[in-house]
């Protein structure tokens, strides 16, 4: 038997090393654990931080989106769960969006950054590529939006049923995973 400790709630507990063996996720529930799984799905650890004087992005019901100006064609999109958020969370979530990465309507996991929050901790941040007009609603309310033809509405329409279908056909749940296309951001 192999003993796991989750050091986010200070609990340990049994695994068989056949379960171990079999399941990669099996140690994951503590920040060293959610960096080997960055590491085993090939998401790189970057050094980099989000602007706060850029605004937030968006708030969700576990997460604060934050961004970043990295260039004059590049920002990026960082999700910040929440301080109570355990890892499990987090793995949920990375191991939702690592299996699509080849789609190109759906948003992919860039990098991951830490954060340390008030009490000390470290926390994972997951970083995006920021889409262009920001999310659907933003971009549906915009100037560009309001000059697209029928079919272009059309077109926007099908990239995200493309999107979904991909999300469906992989077998992941809906919940963590954003839909890119072209137009949104998480």
């Amino acid at each position: 038997m192999d003993l796991t400790v989750d050091f986010h709630t200070g609990s340990a507990s049994e695994i068989s090393s056949s379960e171990a063996e079999n399941d990669p996720f099996a140690h994951q529930h503590d920040l060293i654990g959610f960096l080997g799984l960055m590491r085993y799905f090939n998401v790189p650890l970057l050094p980099i931080t989000w602007q706060p004087a850029l605004g937030a992005l968006g708030k969700g019901g576990t997460a604060n989106v934050s961004q970043a100006l990295v260039h004059a064609s590049l920002s990026y999109a960082f999700k910040r769960m929440r301080a109570q958020t355990s890892f499990d969370k987090w793995i949920a979530e990375v191991r939702a969006l690592s299996p699509l990465k080849s789609h190109p309507n759906i948003a992919t996991l860039q990098a991951c950054c830490l954060e340390t929050l008030e009490d000390g901790r470290l926390s994972p941040v997951l970083i995006f590529e920021k889409a262009e007009f920001g999310d659907l609603e933003t971009f549906a309310n915009s100037e560009a939006a309001a000059k697209m033809t029928i079919q272009d509405e059309i077109h926007l329409c099908l990239e995200i049923g493309l999107g979904l279908r991909h999300i469906h056909r992989s077998g992941q749940s809906l919940a963590p995973v954003l839909v890119n296309i072209g137009l949104t951001s998480i």
